[in-house]
Parts: structure tokens; sequence; C-alpha cells
């Protein structure tokens, strides 16, 4: 999220026609458009993904809340931090 975040500060800079579009050749300004709308898409997945398991998922809120997931929801032991620790940071 966060690159996605600089990914479009950056290319609205470039796409701000006022201000500093005139320190950009049209192809930059044409690939600013491609970015910005390809990290507006992600981020907004990304921001949409977790309310839609948590409507749509059983035992996602749990999961979510508790930082851990049961079997059904994935396998015990993976975790987020690489470690074989079935379902514990």
């Amino acid at each position: 999220m966060v690159i996605c975040l600089s990914l479009l500060i950056l290319s609205g800079i470039v796409l701000w026609r006022p201000y500093f579009a005139g320190f950009f050749a049209i192809s930059g300004i044409r690939i600013a458009a491609v970015v910005h709308m390809l990290s507006a898409f992600f981020l907004i997945v990304a921001c949409g993904g977790p309310p839609y398991a948590a409507i749509w998922v059983k035992g996602s809120v749990r999961a979510m809340d508790a930082r851990t997931v049961s079997h059904g929801l994935g396998p015990s032991t993976i975790t987020l931090c690489g470690i074989e620790d079935h379902g514990h940071c």
C-alpha cells in the first residue's frame, strides 16, 4: 500500500498540468497516467479486500482480530513470520 501511495503522489505531480507538466515530455506524462491508474486500482483492491472478507468469509473477522487463522482458512504451519510455529508469530 505504501508503494501504491508513493506512486500515486509521484505520478500525480507529473500529471499536475498547471505547474509541472511543462517539465516532462508527453511520453512521460502518458506513462505517469498509466502508472497513476494502475496504482489507484491496486490500492482500491487492497483496501477493499478486508471488508469483502469480513462480510463473505466465515471466521475472517476473528482471524483478523486474533492474527491467527483456523486450519480451514490456511495451513497451520505457514505464517507471515516465515517460522513454523503452528499459527503464532
